[in-house]
């Protein structure tokens, strides 16, 4: 009879638990920026782009809730941002490093290759994630005395991108070309390149703030930890000059010259020093790896992985079956 008891007891705590919690419903907005082999600092606002979506909140306590989130934004990335900054003059030397320029120590160099190198990209996001909340103060929607928290956030997501750039007046999808030799490798080995989905993880902090009538608003910045390196296309070599290249390794689709001008557009950039176009990097390189005696001029950084960041506000609504808000 007692476990019965208790049975019925546990039972009905568990559904006036239930019907006492609360889900909210809300869009989010604001800008998307990314960080990688493309991107000038944390946050670069020139290459900024907009974002937004649906959330989903499950308000499980006064401390914890759930959350299930859809955005699409879009994210964007160019060698400019950097060498824009270069201010050498002709007397600069490539490769003589930190220079003086108005007082500071600059690395020039920097600057320099990242004019040379002319890059860019843009790139949607689609993701679907979802995270977990912890409110550091209690916070009820509706409520008199719980009326704001900030919080922290992580969880765990899907997204899909695909790297586009402009070329000869059309929009590619890199992801489609042999831009890095890496590629060439990888469908060579009976792979497809590389895939358009990568996992996410959400990390970030934010605020909630209850307007009353069961409205919220909440403010969040969020970065995503992801799991590939080519959100930018951009991932450590170039394809190298045309008789590196065997037939074998273009069969797909047979055109070499393509690949090369995708991969290296420095030829498209104005040297500040000589006040001509730039030489081709695939064309003064032979070999670019060190294995092989060659200087070593590396497309991108292999070792650390793209991210990008939410960040944005949200308004929501509660639906609320039971309860009161003065409280």
């Amino acid at each position: 009879m007692k476990l019965k008891i208790t049975t019925l007891i546990i039972a009905l705590l568990v559904v006036t638990m239930v019907k006492a919690q609360d889900w909210e419903f809300g869009l989010f907005l604001g800008p998307a920026q990314y960080q990688g082999d493309l991107s000038k600092s944390q946050v670069t606002w020139k290459y900024t782009r907009p974002q937004g979506g649906v959330i989903a909140r499950y308000n499980f306590t006064p401390n914890i809730s759930f959350k299930g989130q859809l955005f699409f934004g879009r994210v964007a990335g160019n060698d400019a941002a950097w060498g824009s900054k270069f201010t050498g003059g002709s007397t600069f030397k490539p490769g003589s490093g930190d220079v003086v320029n108005g007082g500071k120590i600059e690395n020039q160099s920097n600057y320099y290759y990242r004019l040379k190198r002319n890059l860019n990209f843009t790139s949607n996001i689609f993701e679907v994630s979802a995270a977990v909340e912890y409110n550091i103060l209690k916070f009820i929607p509706g409520s008199q005395k719980f009326k704001w928290t900030p919080y922290l956030t992580t969880g765990i997501g899907m997204f899909h991108f695909n790297p586009k750039t402009d070329f000869n007046g059309e929009k590619v999808s890199l992801a489609k070309e042999y831009t890095e030799a890496d590629k060439i490798q990888r469908i060579n080995d009976g792979k497809k390149g590389y895939s358009l989905w990568s996992v996410c993880v959400p990390v970030g902090i934010g605020v909630k703030y209850n307007l009353g009538s069961l409205w919220s608003v909440s403010f969040e910045i969020c970065g995503r930890k992801t799991f590939t390196d080519w959100i930018d296309d951009i991932h450590y070599n170039w394809i190298g000059p045309q008789n590196a290249a065997t037939p074998a390794e273009y069969k797909v689709n047979g055109d070499l010259a393509r690949a090369q001008a995708l991969s290296d557009r420095s030829g498209e950039a104005d040297n500040p020093i000589t006040g001509k176009k730039f030489v081709s990097i695939n064309a003064s390189q032979k070999i670019l790896s060190k294995a092989n005696g060659e200087s070593e001029v590396n497309r991108g950084d292999s070792r650390d992985k793209d991210t990008y960041i939410f960040t944005g506000f949200t308004i929501s609504k509660t639906l609320r079956k039971y309860g009161c808000a003065n409280f």
